[in-house]
């Protein structure tokens, strides 16, 4: 079974991979990210799977989208800052397109439920 029929059928486990990442609660990746200082791909695709199936119509739920998305670009922010300590050990050299990736997973998930005309 893959982890997106997997997570299709486990709505607790979306919402708790969703505020995992929003606290960077362990092997989430935004734990990854924050703590450990590396992009770890197999937890960003979890995410992203996660956001998905999301079935929610909830304001908060977009509003943790969101959180996710500032945290992720910050931290790319910082990588490249040579003032900060920061540094992503493994950030793939394509990091734009997974950005994008998340962007348009969440914009998605924006329309789908907020319509286009849904303020950030």
């Amino acid at each position: 079974m893959n982890t997106l029929t997997f997570l299709e059928n486990e709505r607790d486990t979306v919402l708790n991979v969703i505020e995992d990442n929003c606290k960077a609660a362990n092997n989430s990746f935004l734990y990854y990210l924050h703590e450990r200082d590396v992009f770890d791909i197999e937890a960003f695709t979890k995410l992203l799977d996660c956001i998905n199936v999301l079935e929610e119509k909830q304001e908060d739920m977009l509003e943790q989208l969101y959180f996710i998305q500032n945290e992720t670009l910050k931290h790319i922010i910082y990588h490249f800052d040579p003032n900060d300590m920061s540094r992503i050990t493994n950030l793939p050299d394509d990091y734009w397109d997974y950005l994008l990736d998340l962007e348009n997973t969440i914009g998605n998930f924006k329309r789908m439920y907020f319509g286009d005309n849904h303020e950030q």
